[in-house]
C-alpha cells in the first residue's frame, strides 16, 4: 500500500519542473500560470524543508480528494495532530513481525496468480496484478478475499470484485478548469455494500481478527482518535486501494528493466535456489538480489514521480522565503536521475542497493514512497510483497515484454543458467 504512478496532471507539469531544475538552485522558484511555486532541487533542500519544516506544509486539497474518493479521511488525508496520532496508532500494524507473518499468505496468492499463466500466451499483467493487489489488501485489512478468485469462502468474507478493484476517481482543484490540477486514483466506488457488510460485522461484535480492520477498531475503543464508524470506513477504504497502481506498475517496470540487462540471470538463479518456504522469508527477501533490482527499478521509475505540498505557515529555508499558499514541488524522478547522488544515473545497476545500500546524501535523494515523516507507512511491506511476487514468478517463468503493449508480457520457461 503505497503511492501512485504518474497521472496526466503530473505528466503535464513535468516540463515546468525540468525547466526550474535547470537554474542550478537548491530551492528554485517558478510560476505555473499565476501561482507562485518552488521546486526543492537537491537532497539537502528536501531534507531541510520536509524534516525541519514539514509541519508547516500540507497536502493540497485536490490531492487529498483523490485519496478520499467518495468516502472519508484516513492516514493519507489527515493533517496536524489528527494525522500524528493516527500514524502513531497504526505503526504496529506494519511492523516487521506482521510483515513476516503476511508473507506465506502473499506467496500463496502469488502462486495462484502464476498458475493461471500459460507459456507463450501473452498476459495482461496490469489486470492480473490489480487483482493480486486487491486480494492482498482484502486479506490483510479484512481477513477476506475477492469474489471469484481462490477458494470460495463464506459470503460474509467475500468482497465483490468491482469493489475490491475500485474505479478511477478524479480529484480536481475546486473551481479550476486547469487539467494540471487534477489527480486520478483508483478509489472505492459509491456502492461498497460487501465492504460495509464486513466492517459492520466487526462493529456488531464479531471476534477480533489479526487484520488491520480489527486494529483500527481497537484504536477507536482505546482512544478518541477513531470514534465513529465513518472514520473507520475512511481509514480502511483508503488502505484498500493504496497499492492498486503501485504494485502493477512497479512490477511491470521491473520485468521490462531486467529483460535487456544482465540483471535477469541473477534473479532467476536466485529464485531457482530457493524453496517455497525460503521465498517467503523476510530475512532472505531483505538481502535478495531481486529486492535490489526492484529498488533500482523504482529509482528509474518512481511510483510517485512528483510530490505536492502547500505552505500552511510561512518560513525560510535555503535562502527562500516560503509564503503561505505557495506550492512546493519535489520531483523524485529528477532527483533519482541526478548525477550528484547516483553514479551513471541512467544505467540500471541493482548493485547500488546490495550490502549497505545508499549512503550519505543519496539517501535523501531516493524517495520512491515519499520522504520524511509522511513516507508511506506500508513502504517496507509493499517492497517485500513485490519482491516475493517477482521471485515466485521467476521460479516458473521469464516474462518477456511485448513491444505492442506496455502492459502485456509473455511467460516463457525460465532457464536459470
Amino acid at each position: 500500500m503505497s503511492g501512485c504512478p504518474a497521472t496526466s496532471a503530473e505528466t503535464s507539469i513535468h516540463y515546468s519542473l525540468v525547466m526550474a531544475s535547470l537554474t542550478g538552485s537548491d530551492v528554485a522558484p517558478f510560476t505555473m500560470g499565476a501561482d507562485p511555486c518552488v521546486l526543492l532541487n537537491s537532497a539537502a533542500s528536501v531534507r531541510e524543508v520536509m524534516l525541519r519544516h514539514g509541519a508547516k506544509l500540507q497536502k493540497p486539497e485536490f490531492v487529498k480528494a483523490s485519496n478520499r474518493g467518495h468516502w472519508g479521511d484516513g492516514l493519507t488525508t489527515l493533517e496536524g495532530d489528527a494525522w500524528r496520532n493516527r500514524r502513531r496508532a497504526m505503526v504496529p500494524s506494519f511492523k516487521s513481525s506482521r510483515i513476516a507473518k503476511s508473507l506465506p499468505v502473499v506467496a500463496e496468492l502469488a502462486r495462484e496468480t502464476v498458475d493461471r499463466w500459460t507459456s507463450g500466451s501473452p498476459v495482461d499483467m496490469r489486470k492480473e496484478l490489480e487483482v493480486f493487489s486487491a486480494r492482498i489488501s482484502a486479506k490483510l485489512i479484512f481477513d477476506a478475499d475477492v469474489a471469484g478468485f481462490g477458494s470460495l469462502g463464506p459470503r460474509e468474507k467475500l468482497i465483490a470484485q468491482d469493489e475490491a478493484v475500485g474505479e478511477k476517481f478524479v480529484g480536481t482543484l475546486s473551481g479550476s478548469q486547469d487539467p494540471n490540477r487534477a489527480m486520478v486514483r483508483p478509489r472505492a466506488p459509491r456502492q461498497i455494500n460487501s465492504l460495509l457488510r464486513i466492517i459492520d460485522a466487526h462493529f456488531d461484535g464479531r471476534p477480533a481478527q489479526d487484520d488491520i480492520l480489527s486494529d483500527v477498531i481497537k484504536i477507536g475503543q482505546n482512544s478518541t482518535e477513531i470514534p465513529a464508524r465513518e472514520d473507520v470506513v475512511g481509514e480502511v477504504v483508503q488502505m484498500l486501494y493504496a497499492g492498486h497502481l503501485t504494485i502493477p506498475t512497479t512490477l511491470i517496470n521491473l520485468w521490462r528493466d531486467i529483460f535487456p540487462s544482465n540483471a535477469a540471470g541473477p534473479i532467476y538463479r536466485e529464485a531457482a535456489r530457493l524453496s517455497w518456504e525460503e521465498t517467503a522469508s523476510l530475512e532472505i527477501l531483505s538481502k535478495s538480489h531481486c529486492l535490489a533490482a526492484l529498488r533500482e527499478s523504482m529509482r528509474l521509475h518512481p511510483p510517485a514521480p512528483i510530490l505536492y505540498r502547500e505552505v500552511l505557515t510561512e518560513f525560510s529555508a535555503g535562502g527562500h522565503d516560503f509564503e503561505r499558499g505557495e506550492q512546493v514541488y519535489i520531483c523524485p524522478y529528477l532527483l533519482h536521475q541526478d548525477g550528484r547522488y547516483f553514479d551513471e544515473p541512467d544505467q540500471f545497476k541493482p548493485e547500488r542497493f546490495l550490502g549497505h545500500g545508499l549512503r550519505g546524501q543519496s539517501r535523501w535523494a531516493y524517495m520512491p514512497f515519499g520522504i520524511g515523516p509522511r513516507t508511506c507507512i506500508a513502504a517496507q511491506q509493499t517492497l517485500m510483497h513485490m519482491a516475493l511476487f517477482a521471485l515466485v514468478a521467476a521460479q516458473r517463468f521469464a516474462l518477456v515484454p511485448q513491444n505492442s503493449s506496455a502492459d502485456h508480457l509473455v511467460p516463457q520457461p525460465t532457464i536459470a543458467s
